[in-house]
């Protein structure tokens, strides 16, 4: 057997998933033969002989072999043809590597189909390999057809990003005798390339990072921040997608909708239920903790969560594990990745009260700032013309559904829509182009002009931005609890302001010293 030239990396955990291939059995097949000439079929039980000399590995032993002493786990995918061969495949990659060994029967009849291959893997991952980070992952790209080699890049490279990838040379092809290579290619594949749904969102150096630096590691949290409608939704869904998500891992959780139950509801939605747990739960539920299970749950409007139901979201984050409603062992959350999103000053709210602080700097690990469109403008028309451009193709190949179809927007029109100030932001901005081009399409126009434009600014009004949240007309709707608020959030500024000095802050509110304490004392 040719000697393989090893390279020890920093860590013993690695997780070695590959193809069995032709190459492979054939290679097996010539190594039993040298013992047994009549033994041209694996059937029964199988002696596997101990000396291996004088042949050639295979590209499936040529990597295991590779990795012995530095693995923990040895996966070998097999294809309908091959499952015949399991055992005795164990007890061959066992010859150069002793590490856990385990033959995954996928059950594909057509080594050519890319759609039958890809469930295969898929099923695989989530089935054996849901709870591990993919940095250890360690994917022989080489053993296979390419249709299995072509879905095995993409688990590398995409579904899995972290994980590495190799391809294993024949001897007389090695380089001071190393089979084994890593695959780098020269370009970064996108995830999000494979999203058909045209996500808006405009485009920063910072949500850039936050797509290929943090994000790709689940354990980090990151929180959207922005006025309402400009894509914080589309953000997540762009992130989701370029970590290797899909459609079925990426689960909303509507917080203003789930804060209008109580406790229970929420913790219902978010973590489960157990059969039994009120009358009427018939059976088992997953929540959306488990539904995201390898992906991402995207928190929308997080700031909407009671204090009484942050402490759930808290200990799922924080001990990483959770409760069904109605059962009493704890279940670990499995690689999930949060996204929360908000148009709140978050943390104005945590010093109001709020929300908790704990819970903040959980979510609040990598914090997005979405720049609002009338921003955008004034920095760069050339920008919001991208973004204009791209809400119309959504808009004529998703919702008009014709891949064809394209309208032109005139430069009086486009001028107005630059002086504009769009509080509405992007989703304004997309519902009124969804109009107009509705309404050239009934009149055979294939130009939205100025007067278009107009005609449907007007149907879609939003009310303008103030600096000042109180508006002359705005009246509480509980004018207690927004007066009592209100003093909190002022006591606790002169607080920190006075560098949490009692005696300072009592003068600067003209307040008695000991009412002040009192107060503070009830309020921390």
């Amino acid at each position: 057997m040719k000697k393989t030239k090893y390279t020890q990396e920093s860590t013993p955990e690695q997780i070695l998933i590959s193809w069995v291939g032709t190459t492979d059995i054939n290679s097996m097949n010539k190594w039993l033969d040298s013992f047994n000439s009549d033994m041209n079929m694996l059937e029964g039980d199988v002696k596997i002989p101990e000396s291996t000399a004088g042949f050639e590995n295979g590209p499936l032993r040529t990597f295991t072999d590779y990795y012995s002493g530095q693995s923990k786990k040895i996966f070998l995918l097999l294809s309908h043809e091959y499952e015949k061969y399991k055992d005795t495949l164990l007890e061959w990659v066992a010859e150069g590597n002793d590490c856990s060994c385990q033959a995954v029967k996928t059950g594909v009849t057509d080594p050519t189909d890319y759609d039958e291959i890809y469930k295969a893997i898929d099923l695989f991952f989530r089935n054996h390999l849901s709870d591990v980070d993919p940095g250890f992952f360690r994917i022989n790209l080489t053993p296979g057809t390419p249709a299995m080699q072509a879905m095995m890049l993409y688990m590398s490279q995409i579904r899995y990003s972290g994980s590495k990838a190799y391809r294993v040379l024949p001897y007389r092809f090695a380089k001071n005798g190393q089979q084994v290579i890593e695959v780098n290619l020269p370009f970064k594949i996108d995830g999000s390339i494979f999203n058909r749904d045209l996500d808006i969102v405009a485009r920063t150096d910072e949500l850039e990072n936050i797509k290929t630096i943090y994000a790709p590691v689940r354990s980090v949290n990151i929180l959207l921040l922005g006025e309402s409608g400009v894509g914080k939704s589309d953000a997540a869904k762009q992130i989701h997608f370029a970590c290797g998500g899909t459609k079925e891992n990426f689960v909303v959780a509507n917080c203003a909708e789930l804060a209008s139950g109580d406790g229970n509801l929420f913790r219902a939605e978010l973590f489960g239920v157990k059969k039994g747990a009120y009358t009427g739960a018939n059976e088992d539920r997953k929540g959306l903790f488990a539904l995201a299970e390898n992906g991402t749950i995207f928190l929308d409007e997080i700031a909407e969560i009671p204090l009484s139901s942050q402490v759930l979201l808290l200990r799922a984050l924080q001990e990483k594990e959770y409760n069904r409603l109605g059962e009493g062992r704890s279940t670990p959350v499995k690689n999930v990745r949060i996204i929360a999103a908000t148009n709140h000053n978050l943390y104005e709210d945590v010093l109001n009260g709020k929300f908790r602080e704990d819970l903040y700097y959980r979510i609040a690990m990598c914090p997005v700032h979405l720049r609002a469109l009338r921003d955008i403008i004034k920095e760069s028309t050339d920008e919001f013309r991208q973004i204009v451009d791209a809400v119309l193709r959504k808009i004529c190949l998703s919702e008009m559904n014709h891949q064809d179809l394209k309208f032109d927007i005139s430069e009086d029109c486009f001028n107005l829509m630059c002086s504009y100030s769009w509080p509405g932001n992007i989703r304004q901005l997309h519902h009124v182009l969804l109009l107009a081009c509705v309404y050239c399409m009934a009149k055979s126009m294939d130009t939205i002009t100025e007067d278009v434009l107009k005609l449907h600014l007007s149907k879609i009004k939003v009310k303008e931005k103030h600096e000042n949240d109180d508006a002359d007309d705005f009246i509480p709707s509980n004018l207690e609890e927004y007066l009592a608020e209100k003093k909190k959030y002022f006591v606790l500024k002169a607080f920190e302001k006075c560098s949490h000095n009692v005696a300072r802050t009592a003068r600067m509110l003209k307040m008695q010293y000991q009412k002040l304490d009192y107060y503070l004392k009830t309020i921390k």
